[in-house]
């Protein structure tokens, strides 16, 4: 999902269904409200993961001077030089925390 900032209000608005099916969520999060989406998600028994360097982190650990540095970012106006997706996080992952775990 990526919806330009209005994910958490689609994602309210589809409560039930994902009540029902507990299925597994991939978005776009702007920096801003990460946490805000990190909290709504624990509420709901969800738990938060993204891709670093090829590896699989907890959102717990994301840290938005690492993850979002600048210098793997999209280059406005130039050949994307520096961008490196592997080095930029902003898509998340979210699975549902299964209850006998």
């Amino acid at each position: 999902m990526d919806i330009e900032g209005y994910e958490l209000r689609a994602l309210k608005g589809a409560l039930n269904t994902i009540d029902r099916w507990r299925p597994n969520i991939y978005l776009e999060i702007w920096e801003d409200q990460i946490d805000e989406m990190k909290e709504w998600f624990e509420s709901i028994g969800y738990r938060g993961l993204f891709f670093f360097d090829d590896r699989l982190f907890d959102i717990s650990r994301f840290d938005a001077s690492i993850h979002l540095a600048e210098e793997n970012s999209w280059k406005v106006g130039e050949k994307n030089e520096g961008f490196d997706p592997r080095l930029f996080v902003n898509n998340f992952y979210f699975v549902p925390v299964r209850k006998d775990a």
